[in-house]
This record gives C-alpha cells, sequence and structure tokens, in this order.
C-alpha cells in the first residue's frame, strides 16, 4: 500500500502511538485530521508511531513516524 493512497482505502484503521506504546488516537477512514492532541489536551514535541492496516486485504501493516513539532507561541 502506498500511503498517498490512503483514501482509497476507506476501511484502513489508523492508530497513533506514544513512545510507551499508549494509542494517543485511532480511527477508520482516515481524513488527514489528527491535529497532535490527545483527549483535550496537545501533546508534547517528540516521535509518534503509527500503524495502519487493511482490514480483509492480504498486506502487511504500514508503519513509520511521525515527528511532532510545534512552533513557539
Amino acid at each position: 500500500m502506498d500511503s498517498r493512497n490512503i483514501l482509497a482505502y476507506p476501511e484502513a484503521e489508523v492508530a497513533v502511538f506514544n513512545r510507551y506504546g499508549m494509542v494517543v488516537f485511532k480511527t477508520v477512514g482516515y481524513q488527514n485530521d489528527w491535529d497532535g492532541t490527545f483527549g483535550d489536551k496537545e501533546l508534547p514535541d517528540g516521535a509518534y508511531y503509527y500503524v495502519i492496516t487493511i482490514p480483509n486485504r492480504d498486506v502487511e501493516p504500514y508503519t513509520g513516524v511521525i515527528n511532532l513539532l510545534r512552533g513557539t507561541k
């Protein structure tokens, strides 16, 4: 799966984890809408890890790193 084509897979499951393995975001049908928060709190700068799975398809999960960087206020 090419990550640029995620919109072609509306059943795609996306999970984002912090460095401790805790899920901080999870959705089905990703629309590029994660805003770097967990609940109503902004997450700190750092590396977060994502796993994209496509149910009912014989493909390996697509994984990678998101670097969350916030500008100064």
